[in-house]
């Protein structure tokens, strides 16, 4: 299975936005994992291209540290 890796956050914290594979994803805080540790709920973005393209558009993103 492919590794969910968190990537970013917003300023509040309210929204994630994690890598999984080649796409990107964002998810509401306090979400709830699958059978399969994956966020429910959990709603496509990108491409991991298209957001190392425009990332510096998403001010409101904080990158975090990757583990």
């Amino acid at each position: 299975m492919t590794k969910l890796t968190l990537i970013g956050k917003s300023e509040d914290g309210s929204v994630e936005v994690y890598r999984l594979g080649d796409n990107i994803y964002r998810v509401g805080r306090g979400w709830v994992p699958d059978i399969n540790g994956i966020p429910m709920g959990m709603r496509w973005e990108c491409s991991v291209e298209h957001w190392k393209k425009f990332k510096r558009l998403l001010t409101w993103i904080k990158e975090v540290e990757n583990e």
